[in-house]
């Protein structure tokens, strides 16, 4: 928040009016990107880390197709990890990604379609990724970064998740089905 807090005026400056909504609840992004599918908007900007980006996306599709693919997401990197900003070259620094979010340049990418099912229950649970999806350790990992202070920034936060999780992580079976293979 006193990053975001730091940067408005710029950002203001540079891009105009636009509606500004925060966050308050794990998945209350996704809610977020859908209100704004309702109204008139024609870019969805996503402020903050992966996992703001990847609640934000899971907002713009539904039943494997983008909701309205005419309305464009950028993202700002405000987040502890940041891999995804790396990922599709945007600029991890905050202030010099500003310029990116009134770019006319579109960096296309893959958009992955995750679907779990609890073998014991049945129930099933799809969501989107782009780039990357962490599952086991790393899922553990997030999880744990989530959850504890932030304080010390991405890297030492992480290094810290690692250290702590890697001592009580215990592997789960999976069976993985990917255009048509299998894998367990």
């Amino acid at each position: 928040m006193r990053e975001w807090e730091r940067l408005e005026a710029r950002v203001r400056e540079t891009v105009g009016e636009y509606d500004l909504v925060f966050t308050d609840h794990p998945g209350h992004a996704t809610e977020l990107a859908l209100n704004a599918l309702d109204g008139d908007c024609t870019r969805i900007v996503s402020c903050g880390g992966d996992g703001t980006h990847f609640e934000v996306m899971n907002g713009l599709f539904e039943n494997g197709k983008r909701i309205r693919p005419e309305v464009e997401f950028a993202i700002f990197p405000l987040g502890t990890g940041s891999d995804l900003p790396r990922t599709l070259r945007v600029p991890r620094d905050a202030e010099k990604a500003i310029p990116f979010l009134v770019s006319d340049s579109v960096v296309e990418s893959d958009v992955g379609r995750l679907t779990c099912v609890d073998e014991a229950t049945g129930d099933e649970r799809s969501c989107y990724f782009i780039t990357s999806c962490h599952m086991g350790m790393g899922g553990a990992v997030n999880e744990y970064v989530n959850t504890h202070s932030k304080r010390w920034g991405g890297r030492i936060s992480f290094f810290i998740a690692l250290l702590a999780v890697s001592r009580t992580f215990k592997p789960t079976v999976m069976r993985i089905d990917c255009d048509g293979r299998h894998i367990e």
